[in-house]
């Protein structure tokens, strides 16, 4: 059967994708959660700010707030939608969809379509890629933002036409990122080794591409000195707040072996390996089935695994693929292995200053998401080329089935994780619902102080207050103003406040979801709703 050129089977393979990973990102929805401490928080309601004052309403408001990209996304959503839960996150679902994209043409134009819809199916089913797509934070735009980097990089480099172009785009996103987030600069080892590769290759005829990459890199800091000039803040604003922020971390230490970690989760090695040495010495199903419950239960197999924000079978499945592609020698992977392993080495081992040595001081497994997308390449063209190679009857036929198997096994892996991690984010947030629920029977114009963010899951359609310091105390308040605050707060005595709601407790079936990726902020559990009379 003949189908559009422009819609092939290629074309309906990443349409399917593009439905499962919409699926896959809101089949779990309930807004911003604190898996991301409180910065998912803020970046909805900076957005909001944004949305309802414009640019000069929320440009003295911090690091967070410099993230005109992210909020931009998230406040034109807000102006399509109305202001909404599922409005918040539409943007990073968006960009989640769109790096899905970008994943197959990188793939296809270093490898073929095979290599590239492969790729895309990886990235697609990444548990990080997948969770924080819906989580109104700025790691899922972020990875959208630096695969098109790459991608426009290596177009500069390959294409037969408007290298120039690509060559000034790359360079012009690898710095406006930092208007999603400064993280993006975590790429520059990877862009450096690029460059100075194929400067060596190509001598002097390459040197003025190189040229219009750094053209692009200024007009990027030039659009960031306007930010800075707009919001009354002077052109080097964003880039020194950054710096300054990220080098005043109190006693950094390196983080590699954290990443390491979450990359290959040891306790699941660990049951694995019992459970393989099970199978071959009794050749038992019991031995065999707990090896699958390792994969698809992690809740209670893997202690490591559940504990922590792991990537899964990712990690094993990158390495495996990096062993098989350099003894097949498939160059290929060369530019996805320079993404991958010299951006995890610095955003392990490297340093906030240029000056001198100060560790990145901090790590959460889904930073991870600047290199996700080079594992998902190097994950994808192992299987492209396992599966090209030259196999007659059965034995192309067993190829295929233990690709299929392979790649099942992954995105069950995958989708257990997805489930755990979401579960465990729906426990934390539990009593916010609620409380959100109670707010939304009153009339909107009534005024709510609370200590929790309630606004992302009320709309913002209440006169929602910080709560008052205890200096100013009741002065501040007038009767039938309401306040969201947590027990023993001492305000419900000081002005003889009357507790009008209290949330039950989560379902007891939430009790073994227990992921947490930051310690210092989501525990709601005992917040009630006060009024005063």
């Amino acid at each position: 059967m003949m189908l559009h050129p422009r819609f092939d089977r290629y074309g309906i393979a990443l349409l399917a994708l593009m439905v499962i990973a919409f699926f896959l990102s809101t089949y779990f929805f309930y807004g911003p959660s604190p898996i991301n401490g409180a910065d998912n928080y803020l970046y909805a309601q900076f957005a909001h700010i944004l949305y309802q004052g414009g640019f000069t309403a929320v440009a003295q408001d911090g690091i967070l707030a410099q993230q005109y990209i992210l909020l931009y996304g998230i406040s034109a959503f807000y102006a399509m939608f109305g202001v909404s839960r599922i409005s918040e996150a539409g943007f990073g679902i968006l960009s989640f969809m769109l790096t899905i994209l970008v994943v197959y043409k990188i793939g296809m134009v270093l490898y073929n379509r095979n290599a590239g819809i492969i790729s895309a199916a990886v990235f697609a089913l990444n548990p990080i890629a997948i969770v924080n797509s819906s989580y109104v934070g700025d790691n899922g735009p972020m990875a959208l933002f630096v695969s098109l980097t790459v991608l426009f990089l290596i177009m500069g480099i390959t294409a037969k036409d408007r290298r120039q172009l690509y060559f000034i785009l790359s360079g012009f996103l690898s710095i406006i990122g930092i208007l999603v987030t400064s993280q993006v600069l975590e790429l520059f080892p990877f862009i450096i080794i690029v460059l100075a590769a194929y400067l060596i290759k190509s001598r002097a005829k390459f040197l003025p591409r190189i040229g219009l990459f750094f053209l692009g890199a200024i007009l990027g800091v030039g659009v960031l000195a306007l930010f800075g000039i707009a919001g009354s803040n002077g052109p080097l604003y964003i880039l020194t707040l950054n710096s300054s922020t990220y080098s005043s971390v109190q006693m950094p230490s390196v983080q590699f072996f954290q990443y390491l970690q979450w990359l290959f989760p040891y306790s699941m090695v660990a049951n694995l390996t019992s459970s393989v040495t099970t199978v071959i010495s009794h050749q038992s199903f019991a031995g065999f089935s707990k090896m699958l419950y390792v994969f698809l239960n992690p809740t209670s197999a893997n202690t490591y695994f559940s504990a922590n924000e792991s990537d899964g079978l990712y990690g094993y499945f990158a390495a495996a693929a990096i062993v098989f592609l350099i003894a097949k020698w498939n160059k290929r992977m060369l530019i996805p292995l320079a993404w991958f392993i010299p951006t995890l080495l610095y955003m392990g081992l490297g340093s906030v200053s240029l000056t001198h040595y100060v560790p990145i001081g901090f790590a959460y497994a889904r930073l991870m998401l600047i290199f996700i997308p080079a594992m998902s390449l190097l994950i994808g063209f192992a299987f492209a080329d396992f599966l090209e190679n030259k196999r007659d009857g059965m034995a192309r036929f067993f190829s295929y089935l233990i690709a299929i198997g392979l790649v099942g096994l992954l995105a069950a892996n995958s989708v257990a994780l997805v489930n755990y991690i979401n579960m465990s984010q729906y426990a934390y947030v539990y009593p916010l619902l609620q409380i959100a629920g109670f707010v939304n029977m009153l009339p909107h114009n009534t005024a709510v102080f609370t200590t929790a963010p309630i606004g992302p899951y009320v709309g913002y359609d209440y006169d929602i207050f910080a709560t008052p310091p205890a200096d100013q105390g009741c002065r501040t308040l007038t009767g039938g103003d309401y306040l969201v605050l947590e027990g023993g707060n001492a305000t419900v005595s000081q002005c003889g406040l009357a507790r009008v709601y209290s949330p039950e407790g989560a379902p007891s079936y939430l009790g073994r979801y227990n992921l947490f990726d930051n310690s210092g902020f989501g525990a709601f559990g005992n917040y009630s709703v006060y009024v005063l009379r």
